[in-house]
């Protein structure tokens, strides 16, 4: 039985390191980038990150095999 192949697509964001009672924080990158995770079954295999969301979209099909 084969695994099956999923994607996780988002927008990239940094996080800072928490310090002195300062909690961590979240911020999005500028210029806006995007990060694919590939999963097989419930192992991630590739990570990508790319500039425009169609070219994640497009990285996402083809490792989905759409």
């Amino acid at each position: 039985m084969e695994e099956v192949k999923t994607t996780k697509i988002y927008k990239a964001r940094y996080t800072t390191v928490p310090r002195e009672g300062i909690p961590s924080a979240s911020i999005p990158v500028k210029p806006i980038k995007y990060h694919v995770e590939c999963y097989k079954g419930d192992k991630m295999v590739a990570f990508y990150t790319k500039n425009h969301l169609s070219e994640a979209q497009m990285e996402s099909r083809s490792f989905v095999g759409e």
